[in-house]
C-alpha cells in the first residue's frame, strides 16, 4: 500500500513537472529550426529531473523518516535544501541542454543567466515545497491505516477475550443445573439418575470440543442443544416434549457458541417446571431471506417470565454476548405468544465464516 502510494504521488508530482516544463518551451514548439532532435534536447534533461531526484529522495530513506508529530519544524528544514537542488536542476537541465546542444552543433537560446537562476530557484522552491507536502500526506495517510489496524485488531482481542469470558460463565452455570436434577433423582429413581450422568457426560464432552472457539455452525449449536434438551426431558420424563423446526439453509450459519443453551434452559425451567402437565417446547430456526437475518425462536407452551420481568443470568449473559459479538445488529426478545406461552427471539445478521 505505502509503494503505491509514493508511487501515484511521485507519478502526479512529475507529471506537473514535465507540464511545466513544456510550458516553458512553449514557444518553440513551432518552430521549424527546433524539431526533431532539438526539441528531444530540450525536454531530455528536464525529464531527467523527477526521476534522479525521486531515486535519490526515496531511495535515502527519507520517507520513514517523516517525523508526524514536529510537521513544522521538518517542513522548514528538509526546505533549506532547496538552494542546493536549485543548483544541481540548472547544473541537468540547462547543462545538459548545452552539451547536447553542443554535440549537435546547434546553439541554445535561454534566458539571461542572472533571470534564469532567478526562475529556477523559485520553480524548485515551489516544486520541493509542493512535494514534501505530498509526501507528509501520505506519510500520515499510512501511519494512520496502520494505527487503525492495530486498534481493529486490539478491539477484535478484546472482544473475543470477552465472548470467552462469558461463555465460560455457562459452562458452572449450567453443571450446577444439571447435577442439583440428578441429585433430585439419586434417592427416587436410580435409573433415571444414572442415564442423566450418561446423558451429562455426552454433554460436558461436547462442550469441551468446542475448545475456545466463540463462533460455530448453527449445526454444532443445536447437536449440543440437543443433548442438553435430552438430559432435561429424561428429567421432565412424560411432561414435555421438544419440536425442532430447522430450515436447512439456516445450518450452516455461524452463531456465537452456547447462545442458546440459557434459552432453552429457560424455558425448560420456567415453561416446564414451574407449570403442571404436559407441555411443548418448539426450536425453530429459518433464514429470513428478505432481510437477510438468521431468525431463531425458542418457544413454551407454558409460559416462561419470570414473576418480576427481570432477566436472569443465562439471558443477561446472551445479550452481553450479542452485544459484544453484533452491537446493534442483533436483538433478543421474551414476550407472552398470545396462546399463554412465552416465545424466546433472536434475530442475528447472517454469518457465514467464522469471523467478520
Amino acid at each position: 500500500m505505502t509503494r503505491l502510494l509514493l508511487s501515484l504521488l511521485a507519478a502526479l508530482w512529475s507529471l506537473l513537472w514535465l507540464l511545466v516544463s513544456l510550458l516553458e518551451i512553449a514557444g518553440n514548439l513551432h518552430n521549424p529550426a527546433l524539431q526533431g532532435w532539438p526539441l528531444l534536447a530540450l525536454l531530455g534533461p528536464s525529464a531527467a529531473v523527477p526521476v534522479i531526484w525521486l531515486g535519490l529522495w526515496l531511495g535515502s530513506g527519507a520517507f520513514r523518516r517523516i517525523p508526524l508529530d514536529r510537521p513544522a519544524r521538518w517542513f522548514l528544514s528538509s526546505l533549506l535544501a532547496s538552494p542546493f537542488l536549485a543548483v544541481a536542476v540548472i547544473l541537468i537541465v540547462h547543462g545538459g541542454r548545452l552539451w547536447l546542444f553542443a554535440l549537435g552543433h546547434g546553439e541554445y537560446g535561454h534566458l539571461p543567466w542572472p533571470g534564469l537562476v532567478v526562475y529556477e530557484f523559485g520553480k524548485v522552491l515551489l516544486f520541493h515545497a509542493l512535494w514534501l507536502g505530498f509526501a507528509f500526506g501520505a506519510r500520515s495517510f499510512v501511519d494512520w491505516q496502520t494505527q487503525s489496524r492495530v486498534l481493529l485488531e486490539s478491539q477484535r482481542a478484546l472482544a473475543e477475550s470477552q465472548l470467552i469470558q462469558l461463555r465460560e460463565q455457562l459452562r458452572p452455570h449450567f453443571l450446577f443445573n444439571t447435577l442439583n436434577t440428578i441429585s433430585s433423582l439419586m434417592q427416587s429413581d436410580v435409573a433415571r439418575a444414572d442415564r442423566l450422568i450418561v446423558r451429562l457426560a455426552d454433554l460436558l464432552r461436547s462442550s469441551l470440543a468446542l475448545g475456545s472457539q466463540t463462533l460455530v455452525t448453527l449445526e454444532s449449536e443445536l447437536r449440543f442443544l440437543d443433548l442438553y434438551a435430552g438430559v432435561m426431558t429424561e428429567r421432565f420424563s412424560g411432561r414435555v416434549t421438544v419440536d425442532w423446526q430447522i430450515e436447512p439453509a439456516a445450518r450452516p450459519l455461524f452463531v456465537p457458541a452456547l447462545l442458546l443453551q440459557p434459552l432453552l434452559e429457560n424455558a425448560f425451567r420456567h415453561g416446564v417446571e414451574a407449570v403442571s402437565g404436559p407441555q411443548t417446547i418448539a426450536i425453530a430456526a429459518r433464514l429470513a431471506t428478505e432481510s437477510s437475518r438468521l431468525e431463531i425462536a425458542i418457544r413454551s407452551s407454558g409460559g416462561g417470565l419470570k414473576p418480576d420481568g427481570r432477566d436472569g443470568v443465562g439471558l443477561q449473559n446472551c445479550r452481553r454476548r450479542l452485544g459484544v459479538h453484533y452491537g446493534d445488529a442483533a436483538s433478543l426478545s421474551l414476550s407472552p405468544d398470545g396462546l399463554g406461552g412465552v416465545t424466546a427471539a433472536l434475530s442475528l445478521p447472517l454469518q457465514r465464516e467464522p469471523f467478520r
